[in-house]
């Protein structure tokens, strides 16, 4: 879903997340866009559950530095 708008998916890649997102395809997709779309300086919101968007989760959820 991200990818489909250009615009939007520029911001991503630009900021690095690319990769998280390709990493993510694979899992649940439903809760990698919950995560997209609710993502607001440095948290976003899946199932109710406030997630810190930062280096130390990120790696820990995919393993990606």
């Amino acid at each position: 879903m991200v990818k489909k708008n250009q615009e939007v998916w520029q911001v991503f890649e630009n900021a690095g997340w690319d990769v998280y997102f390709d990493r993510m395809q694979g899992f649940n997709e439903a809760s990698a866009i919950e995560l997209a779309v609710n993502l607001e300086e440095g948290s976003s919101q899946v199932r109710g559950i406030e997630i810190p968007v930062i280096e130390e989760t990120i790696a820990e959820v995919n393993g990606l530095p």
